[in-house]
């Protein structure tokens, strides 16, 4: 139906109003009202699909928005919403098909390449680099501070609007939104302080970590929790290069499946490098 009766328009658009404004409540109940009224009217459907995905309500917004792409064929954002619920809730085939219909499917994760996602916590939110799977998952590659619950080769979904751009290591990523966590890691988050060391110990102590495919990341250096809030262009993030030491210490984050292989690694760094560690913590 291209043009439903002016009674739907208007209650289609005050809900619009409401969602617009953050009544998100009120906007929902005026939208299924004008999809009763009028079920083949495909821009109700779009936009409780839309509400429900931000929810991570992947069933109401698998069901949203295959109907919305029922009634509009060409309507790409509800394709791409329907291929995020359908990965959500692991119906493989479905998801499959969607990500044909962009063709998409044949690039492999490597190719995808490396991106950052924002976590939300509380009302801030904390950028993690990651390696992009798919079009709808990627898996965590640094170590995500404890308040996120979010650990080192999670697997998260995002959605595909960039939302800023992030550099480090002199590469410039793009950032997306995560869309809540699809599988969770095995490995465990701790973290412990290194006295008196300088970029070459911490560095040893990466590349050990990295052999023993293990995380690893500097929390010293971390200048990634900020506000929701940004006024005008696209905003760009930028990581500490080099190594930021309080004091000649450094707080550093290691990830491993077991408390042992934490402790085993620091103790043969101490002999290597002839430096000490104190208070490690197990997070989660």
């Amino acid at each position: 139906m291209d043009t439903p009766p002016l009674e739907i328009r208007q209650l289609y658009e005050q809900a619009l109003a409401y969602d617009q404004a953050g009544d998100v409540y009120t906007a929902v109940k005026l939208y299924k009202k004008a999809t009763k009224s009028c079920p083949l009217w495909f821009p109700p459907f779009e936009r409780l699909g839309l509400i429900y995905k931000n929810r991570q309500d992947w069933k109401g917004s698998l069901y949203y928005n295959k109907k919305a792409v029922s009634l509009n064929p060409a309507n790409q954002n509800a394709w791409w919403d329907l291929g995020i619920a359908a990965t959500a809730l692991k119906r493989w085939r479905l998801a499959r098909n969607v990500w044909s219909k962009f063709g998409v499917l044949k690039k492999e994760a490597k190719e995808r390449g490396k991106a950052s996602v924002r976590l939300k916590v509380g009302r801030q939110f904390e950028i993690v680099e990651v390696q992009l799977l798919d079009p709808a998952r990627a898996m965590i590659s640094s170590i995500p501070f404890p308040n996120s619950d979010r650990r080192f080769r999670d697997i998260i979904l995002y959605d595909r609007h960039i939302s800023g751009y992030y550099r480090s290591k002199g590469s410039k990523l793009p950032v997306f939104d995560e869309l809540g966590l699809h599988k969770r890691s095995v490995y465990q988050t701790t973290s412990c302080w290194l006295h008196e060391v300088g970029e070459s110990e911490v560095k040893k102590l990466e590349a050990m970590c990295r052999q023993y495919k293990m995380g690893f990341e500097v929390w010293s250096n971390a200048q990634l929790n900020t506000n929701f809030a940004h006024a005008g262009q696209v905003p760009e993030y930028q990581n500490l290069e080099g190594l930021n030491v309080d004091a000649g210490g450094a707080w550093v984050a290691l990830s491993a499946k077991s408390i042992k292989q934490v402790r085993s690694v620091l103790d043969s760094w101490e002999v290597i490098c002839l430096r000490s560690y104190s208070d490690l913590k197990v997070h989660n």
